[in-house]
């Protein structure tokens, strides 16, 4: 499976988790029911050693305020720093999604 990003120039992003590229944009294209000319004019292939750095975040949990808390005394259960990204807690990487999953699937957007 490979990884697809689908960029917008509004700067929304789509990501797609497909075979190849043609089963990315035809899972797109139905998904979205949209036409071919409502396609963004980018689409990358996201080569498989960035996976680990991209990550699925919940917008609903935000990353608590340094100074109000010890990540070591407060969060005993193996919290920490590395849990969050961009302020948000990381539910997965795309490279854990891409490992769990065999169908062709939206793993994750910025539309909301």
């Amino acid at each position: 499976m490979k990884i697809f990003e689908f960029k917008y120039k509004s700067g929304e992003i789509d990501w797609v988790l497909a075979t190849d590229k043609e089963d990315a944009i035809e899972f797109y294209l139905n998904h979205n029911e949209i036409c071919e000319g409502d396609l963004p004019e980018e689409i990358i292939d996201i080569p498989e050693s960035k996976w680990d750095d991209m990550y699925v975040i919940d917008l609903e949990e935000s990353e608590p305020n340094e100074s109000d808390f010890d990540y070591e005394i407060d969060y005993p259960d193996g919290h920490n720093e590395d849990d969050y990204a961009n302020g948000y807690k990381i539910l997965y990487t795309f490279k854990e999604y891409a490992e769990d999953n065999v169908y062709t699937s939206i793993i994750a957007t910025t539309e909301y």
